[in-house]
């Protein structure tokens, strides 16, 4: 197997610079079918909080995949999942993580 040439990483929705400044992620708040879900205030505070409800799975910094707190996913087509199900009928992580994010990582 090659050594991979890609970073993959996963990034919270909310920005935090350690004081400087805090705020969300907008351009990954445009990912396929998050932008539908994700409504933010227009009070800094509170969109942050909210931003940092959603993390993403990233490849060379661009999502490949998008998750929500209360256990739900969107992979690169939109589609919606849900993380708890899809664990539950498997009881590993490892089928949940190829259903999200395979397609992505190949």
């Amino acid at each position: 197997m090659p050594f991979a040439t890609s970073r993959s990483e996963c990034r919270s929705g909310a920005c935090d610079t350690s004081g400087e400044s805090s705020g969300v992620r907008e351009e990954f708040f445009a990912f396929a079918g998050v932008s539908a879900h994700a409504h933010f205030p227009q009070d800094v505070a509170m969109a942050f909080r909210r931003a940092s409800r959603y993390w993403f799975i990233c490849r060379d910094h661009q999502p490949v995949a998008a998750l929500h707190d209360s256990g739900i996913g969107w992979t690169s087509s939109g589609e919606l999942i849900s993380l708890w199900d899809l664990y539950q009928a498997n009881r590993r992580i490892g089928p949940l993580l190829s259903r999200l994010v395979g397609h992505a990582m190949e």
